[in-house]
């Protein structure tokens, strides 16, 4: 996510500790790939454009806010993600 990505070493130390890896979804991805898996399809989730722009008054303007999704969503910047696999 952004989080991750805006500053690794400020986010490891809160990092949540049930989360024993951070993966990337080009990483799951290819290992999907790697063992035998097809139709990958990966959606972002966990969307949230207040940790990019900080001004209340910035993201209650509607378009602003929805570009700032489009944004995330199309950089891979959500927290989470949800990938559907076949497998071959």
């Amino acid at each position: 996510g952004y989080s991750v990505k805006k500053n690794f070493n400020a986010y490891a130390p809160v990092h949540p500790k049930d989360h024993y890896r951070i993966y990337s979804p080009g990483f799951l991805k290819n290992l999907l790939k790697k063992y035998g898996f097809c139709k990958i399809r990966v959606i972002i989730t966990g969307i949230h454009p207040e940790r990019i722009i900080k001004s209340k008054k910035l993201l209650k303007i509607k378009i602003i806010y929805n570009f700032m999704v489009f944004f995330q969503k199309i950089f891979a910047l959500g927290d989470t993600f949800e990938i559907y696999a076949k497998k071959k």
